[in-house]
């Protein structure tokens, strides 16, 4: 893989206060795997190079990840390198739009139940 361009590391360690970063295996109590940047909003980024798209194994061993990470609450966001060179600002932007649904999502799980439900009407009604 090469090496990343230093905006696209600032502002993804700045915006996701990232956990491990730098391709470091992340364990937990349901496996080890290698995940690129694992954020504190359970967002997890992968970045994937041209061995992940021409090697079948590679694909499925992706996939198994993505799954796993998604059965544990995370989202997993996936990038070309290539696209994070030439493609920066939509990167950091698809970064940004997870995140902040993200939050949305926590104030929303932190109302109490009365006030969703009284939300979700007013949304329906208009």
């Amino acid at each position: 893989m090469r090496p990343l361009p230093l905006s696209f590391i600032a502002t993804a360690n700045s915006v996701l206060k990232p956990r491990k970063t730098d391709g470091i295996d992340y364990s937990h109590n349901w496996g080890r795997m290698e995940v690129d940047l694992l954020g504190d909003a359970q967002i997890a980024i992968e970045l994937d190079g041209d061995q992940h798209l021409d090697n079948p194994e590679a694909y499925r061993r992706d996939r198994r990840k993505d799954v796993l990470l998604q059965e544990n609450g995370y989202q997993v966001l996936r990038f070309l390198c290539e696209d994070v060179g030439k493609r920066l600002d939509e990167v950091l932007d698809a970064i940004i739009r997870a995140l902040s649904h993200r939050a949305q999502q926590q104030r929303h799980k932190e109302q109490p139940e009365w006030k969703n439900s009284i939300e979700s009407r007013q949304t329906l009604l208009g």
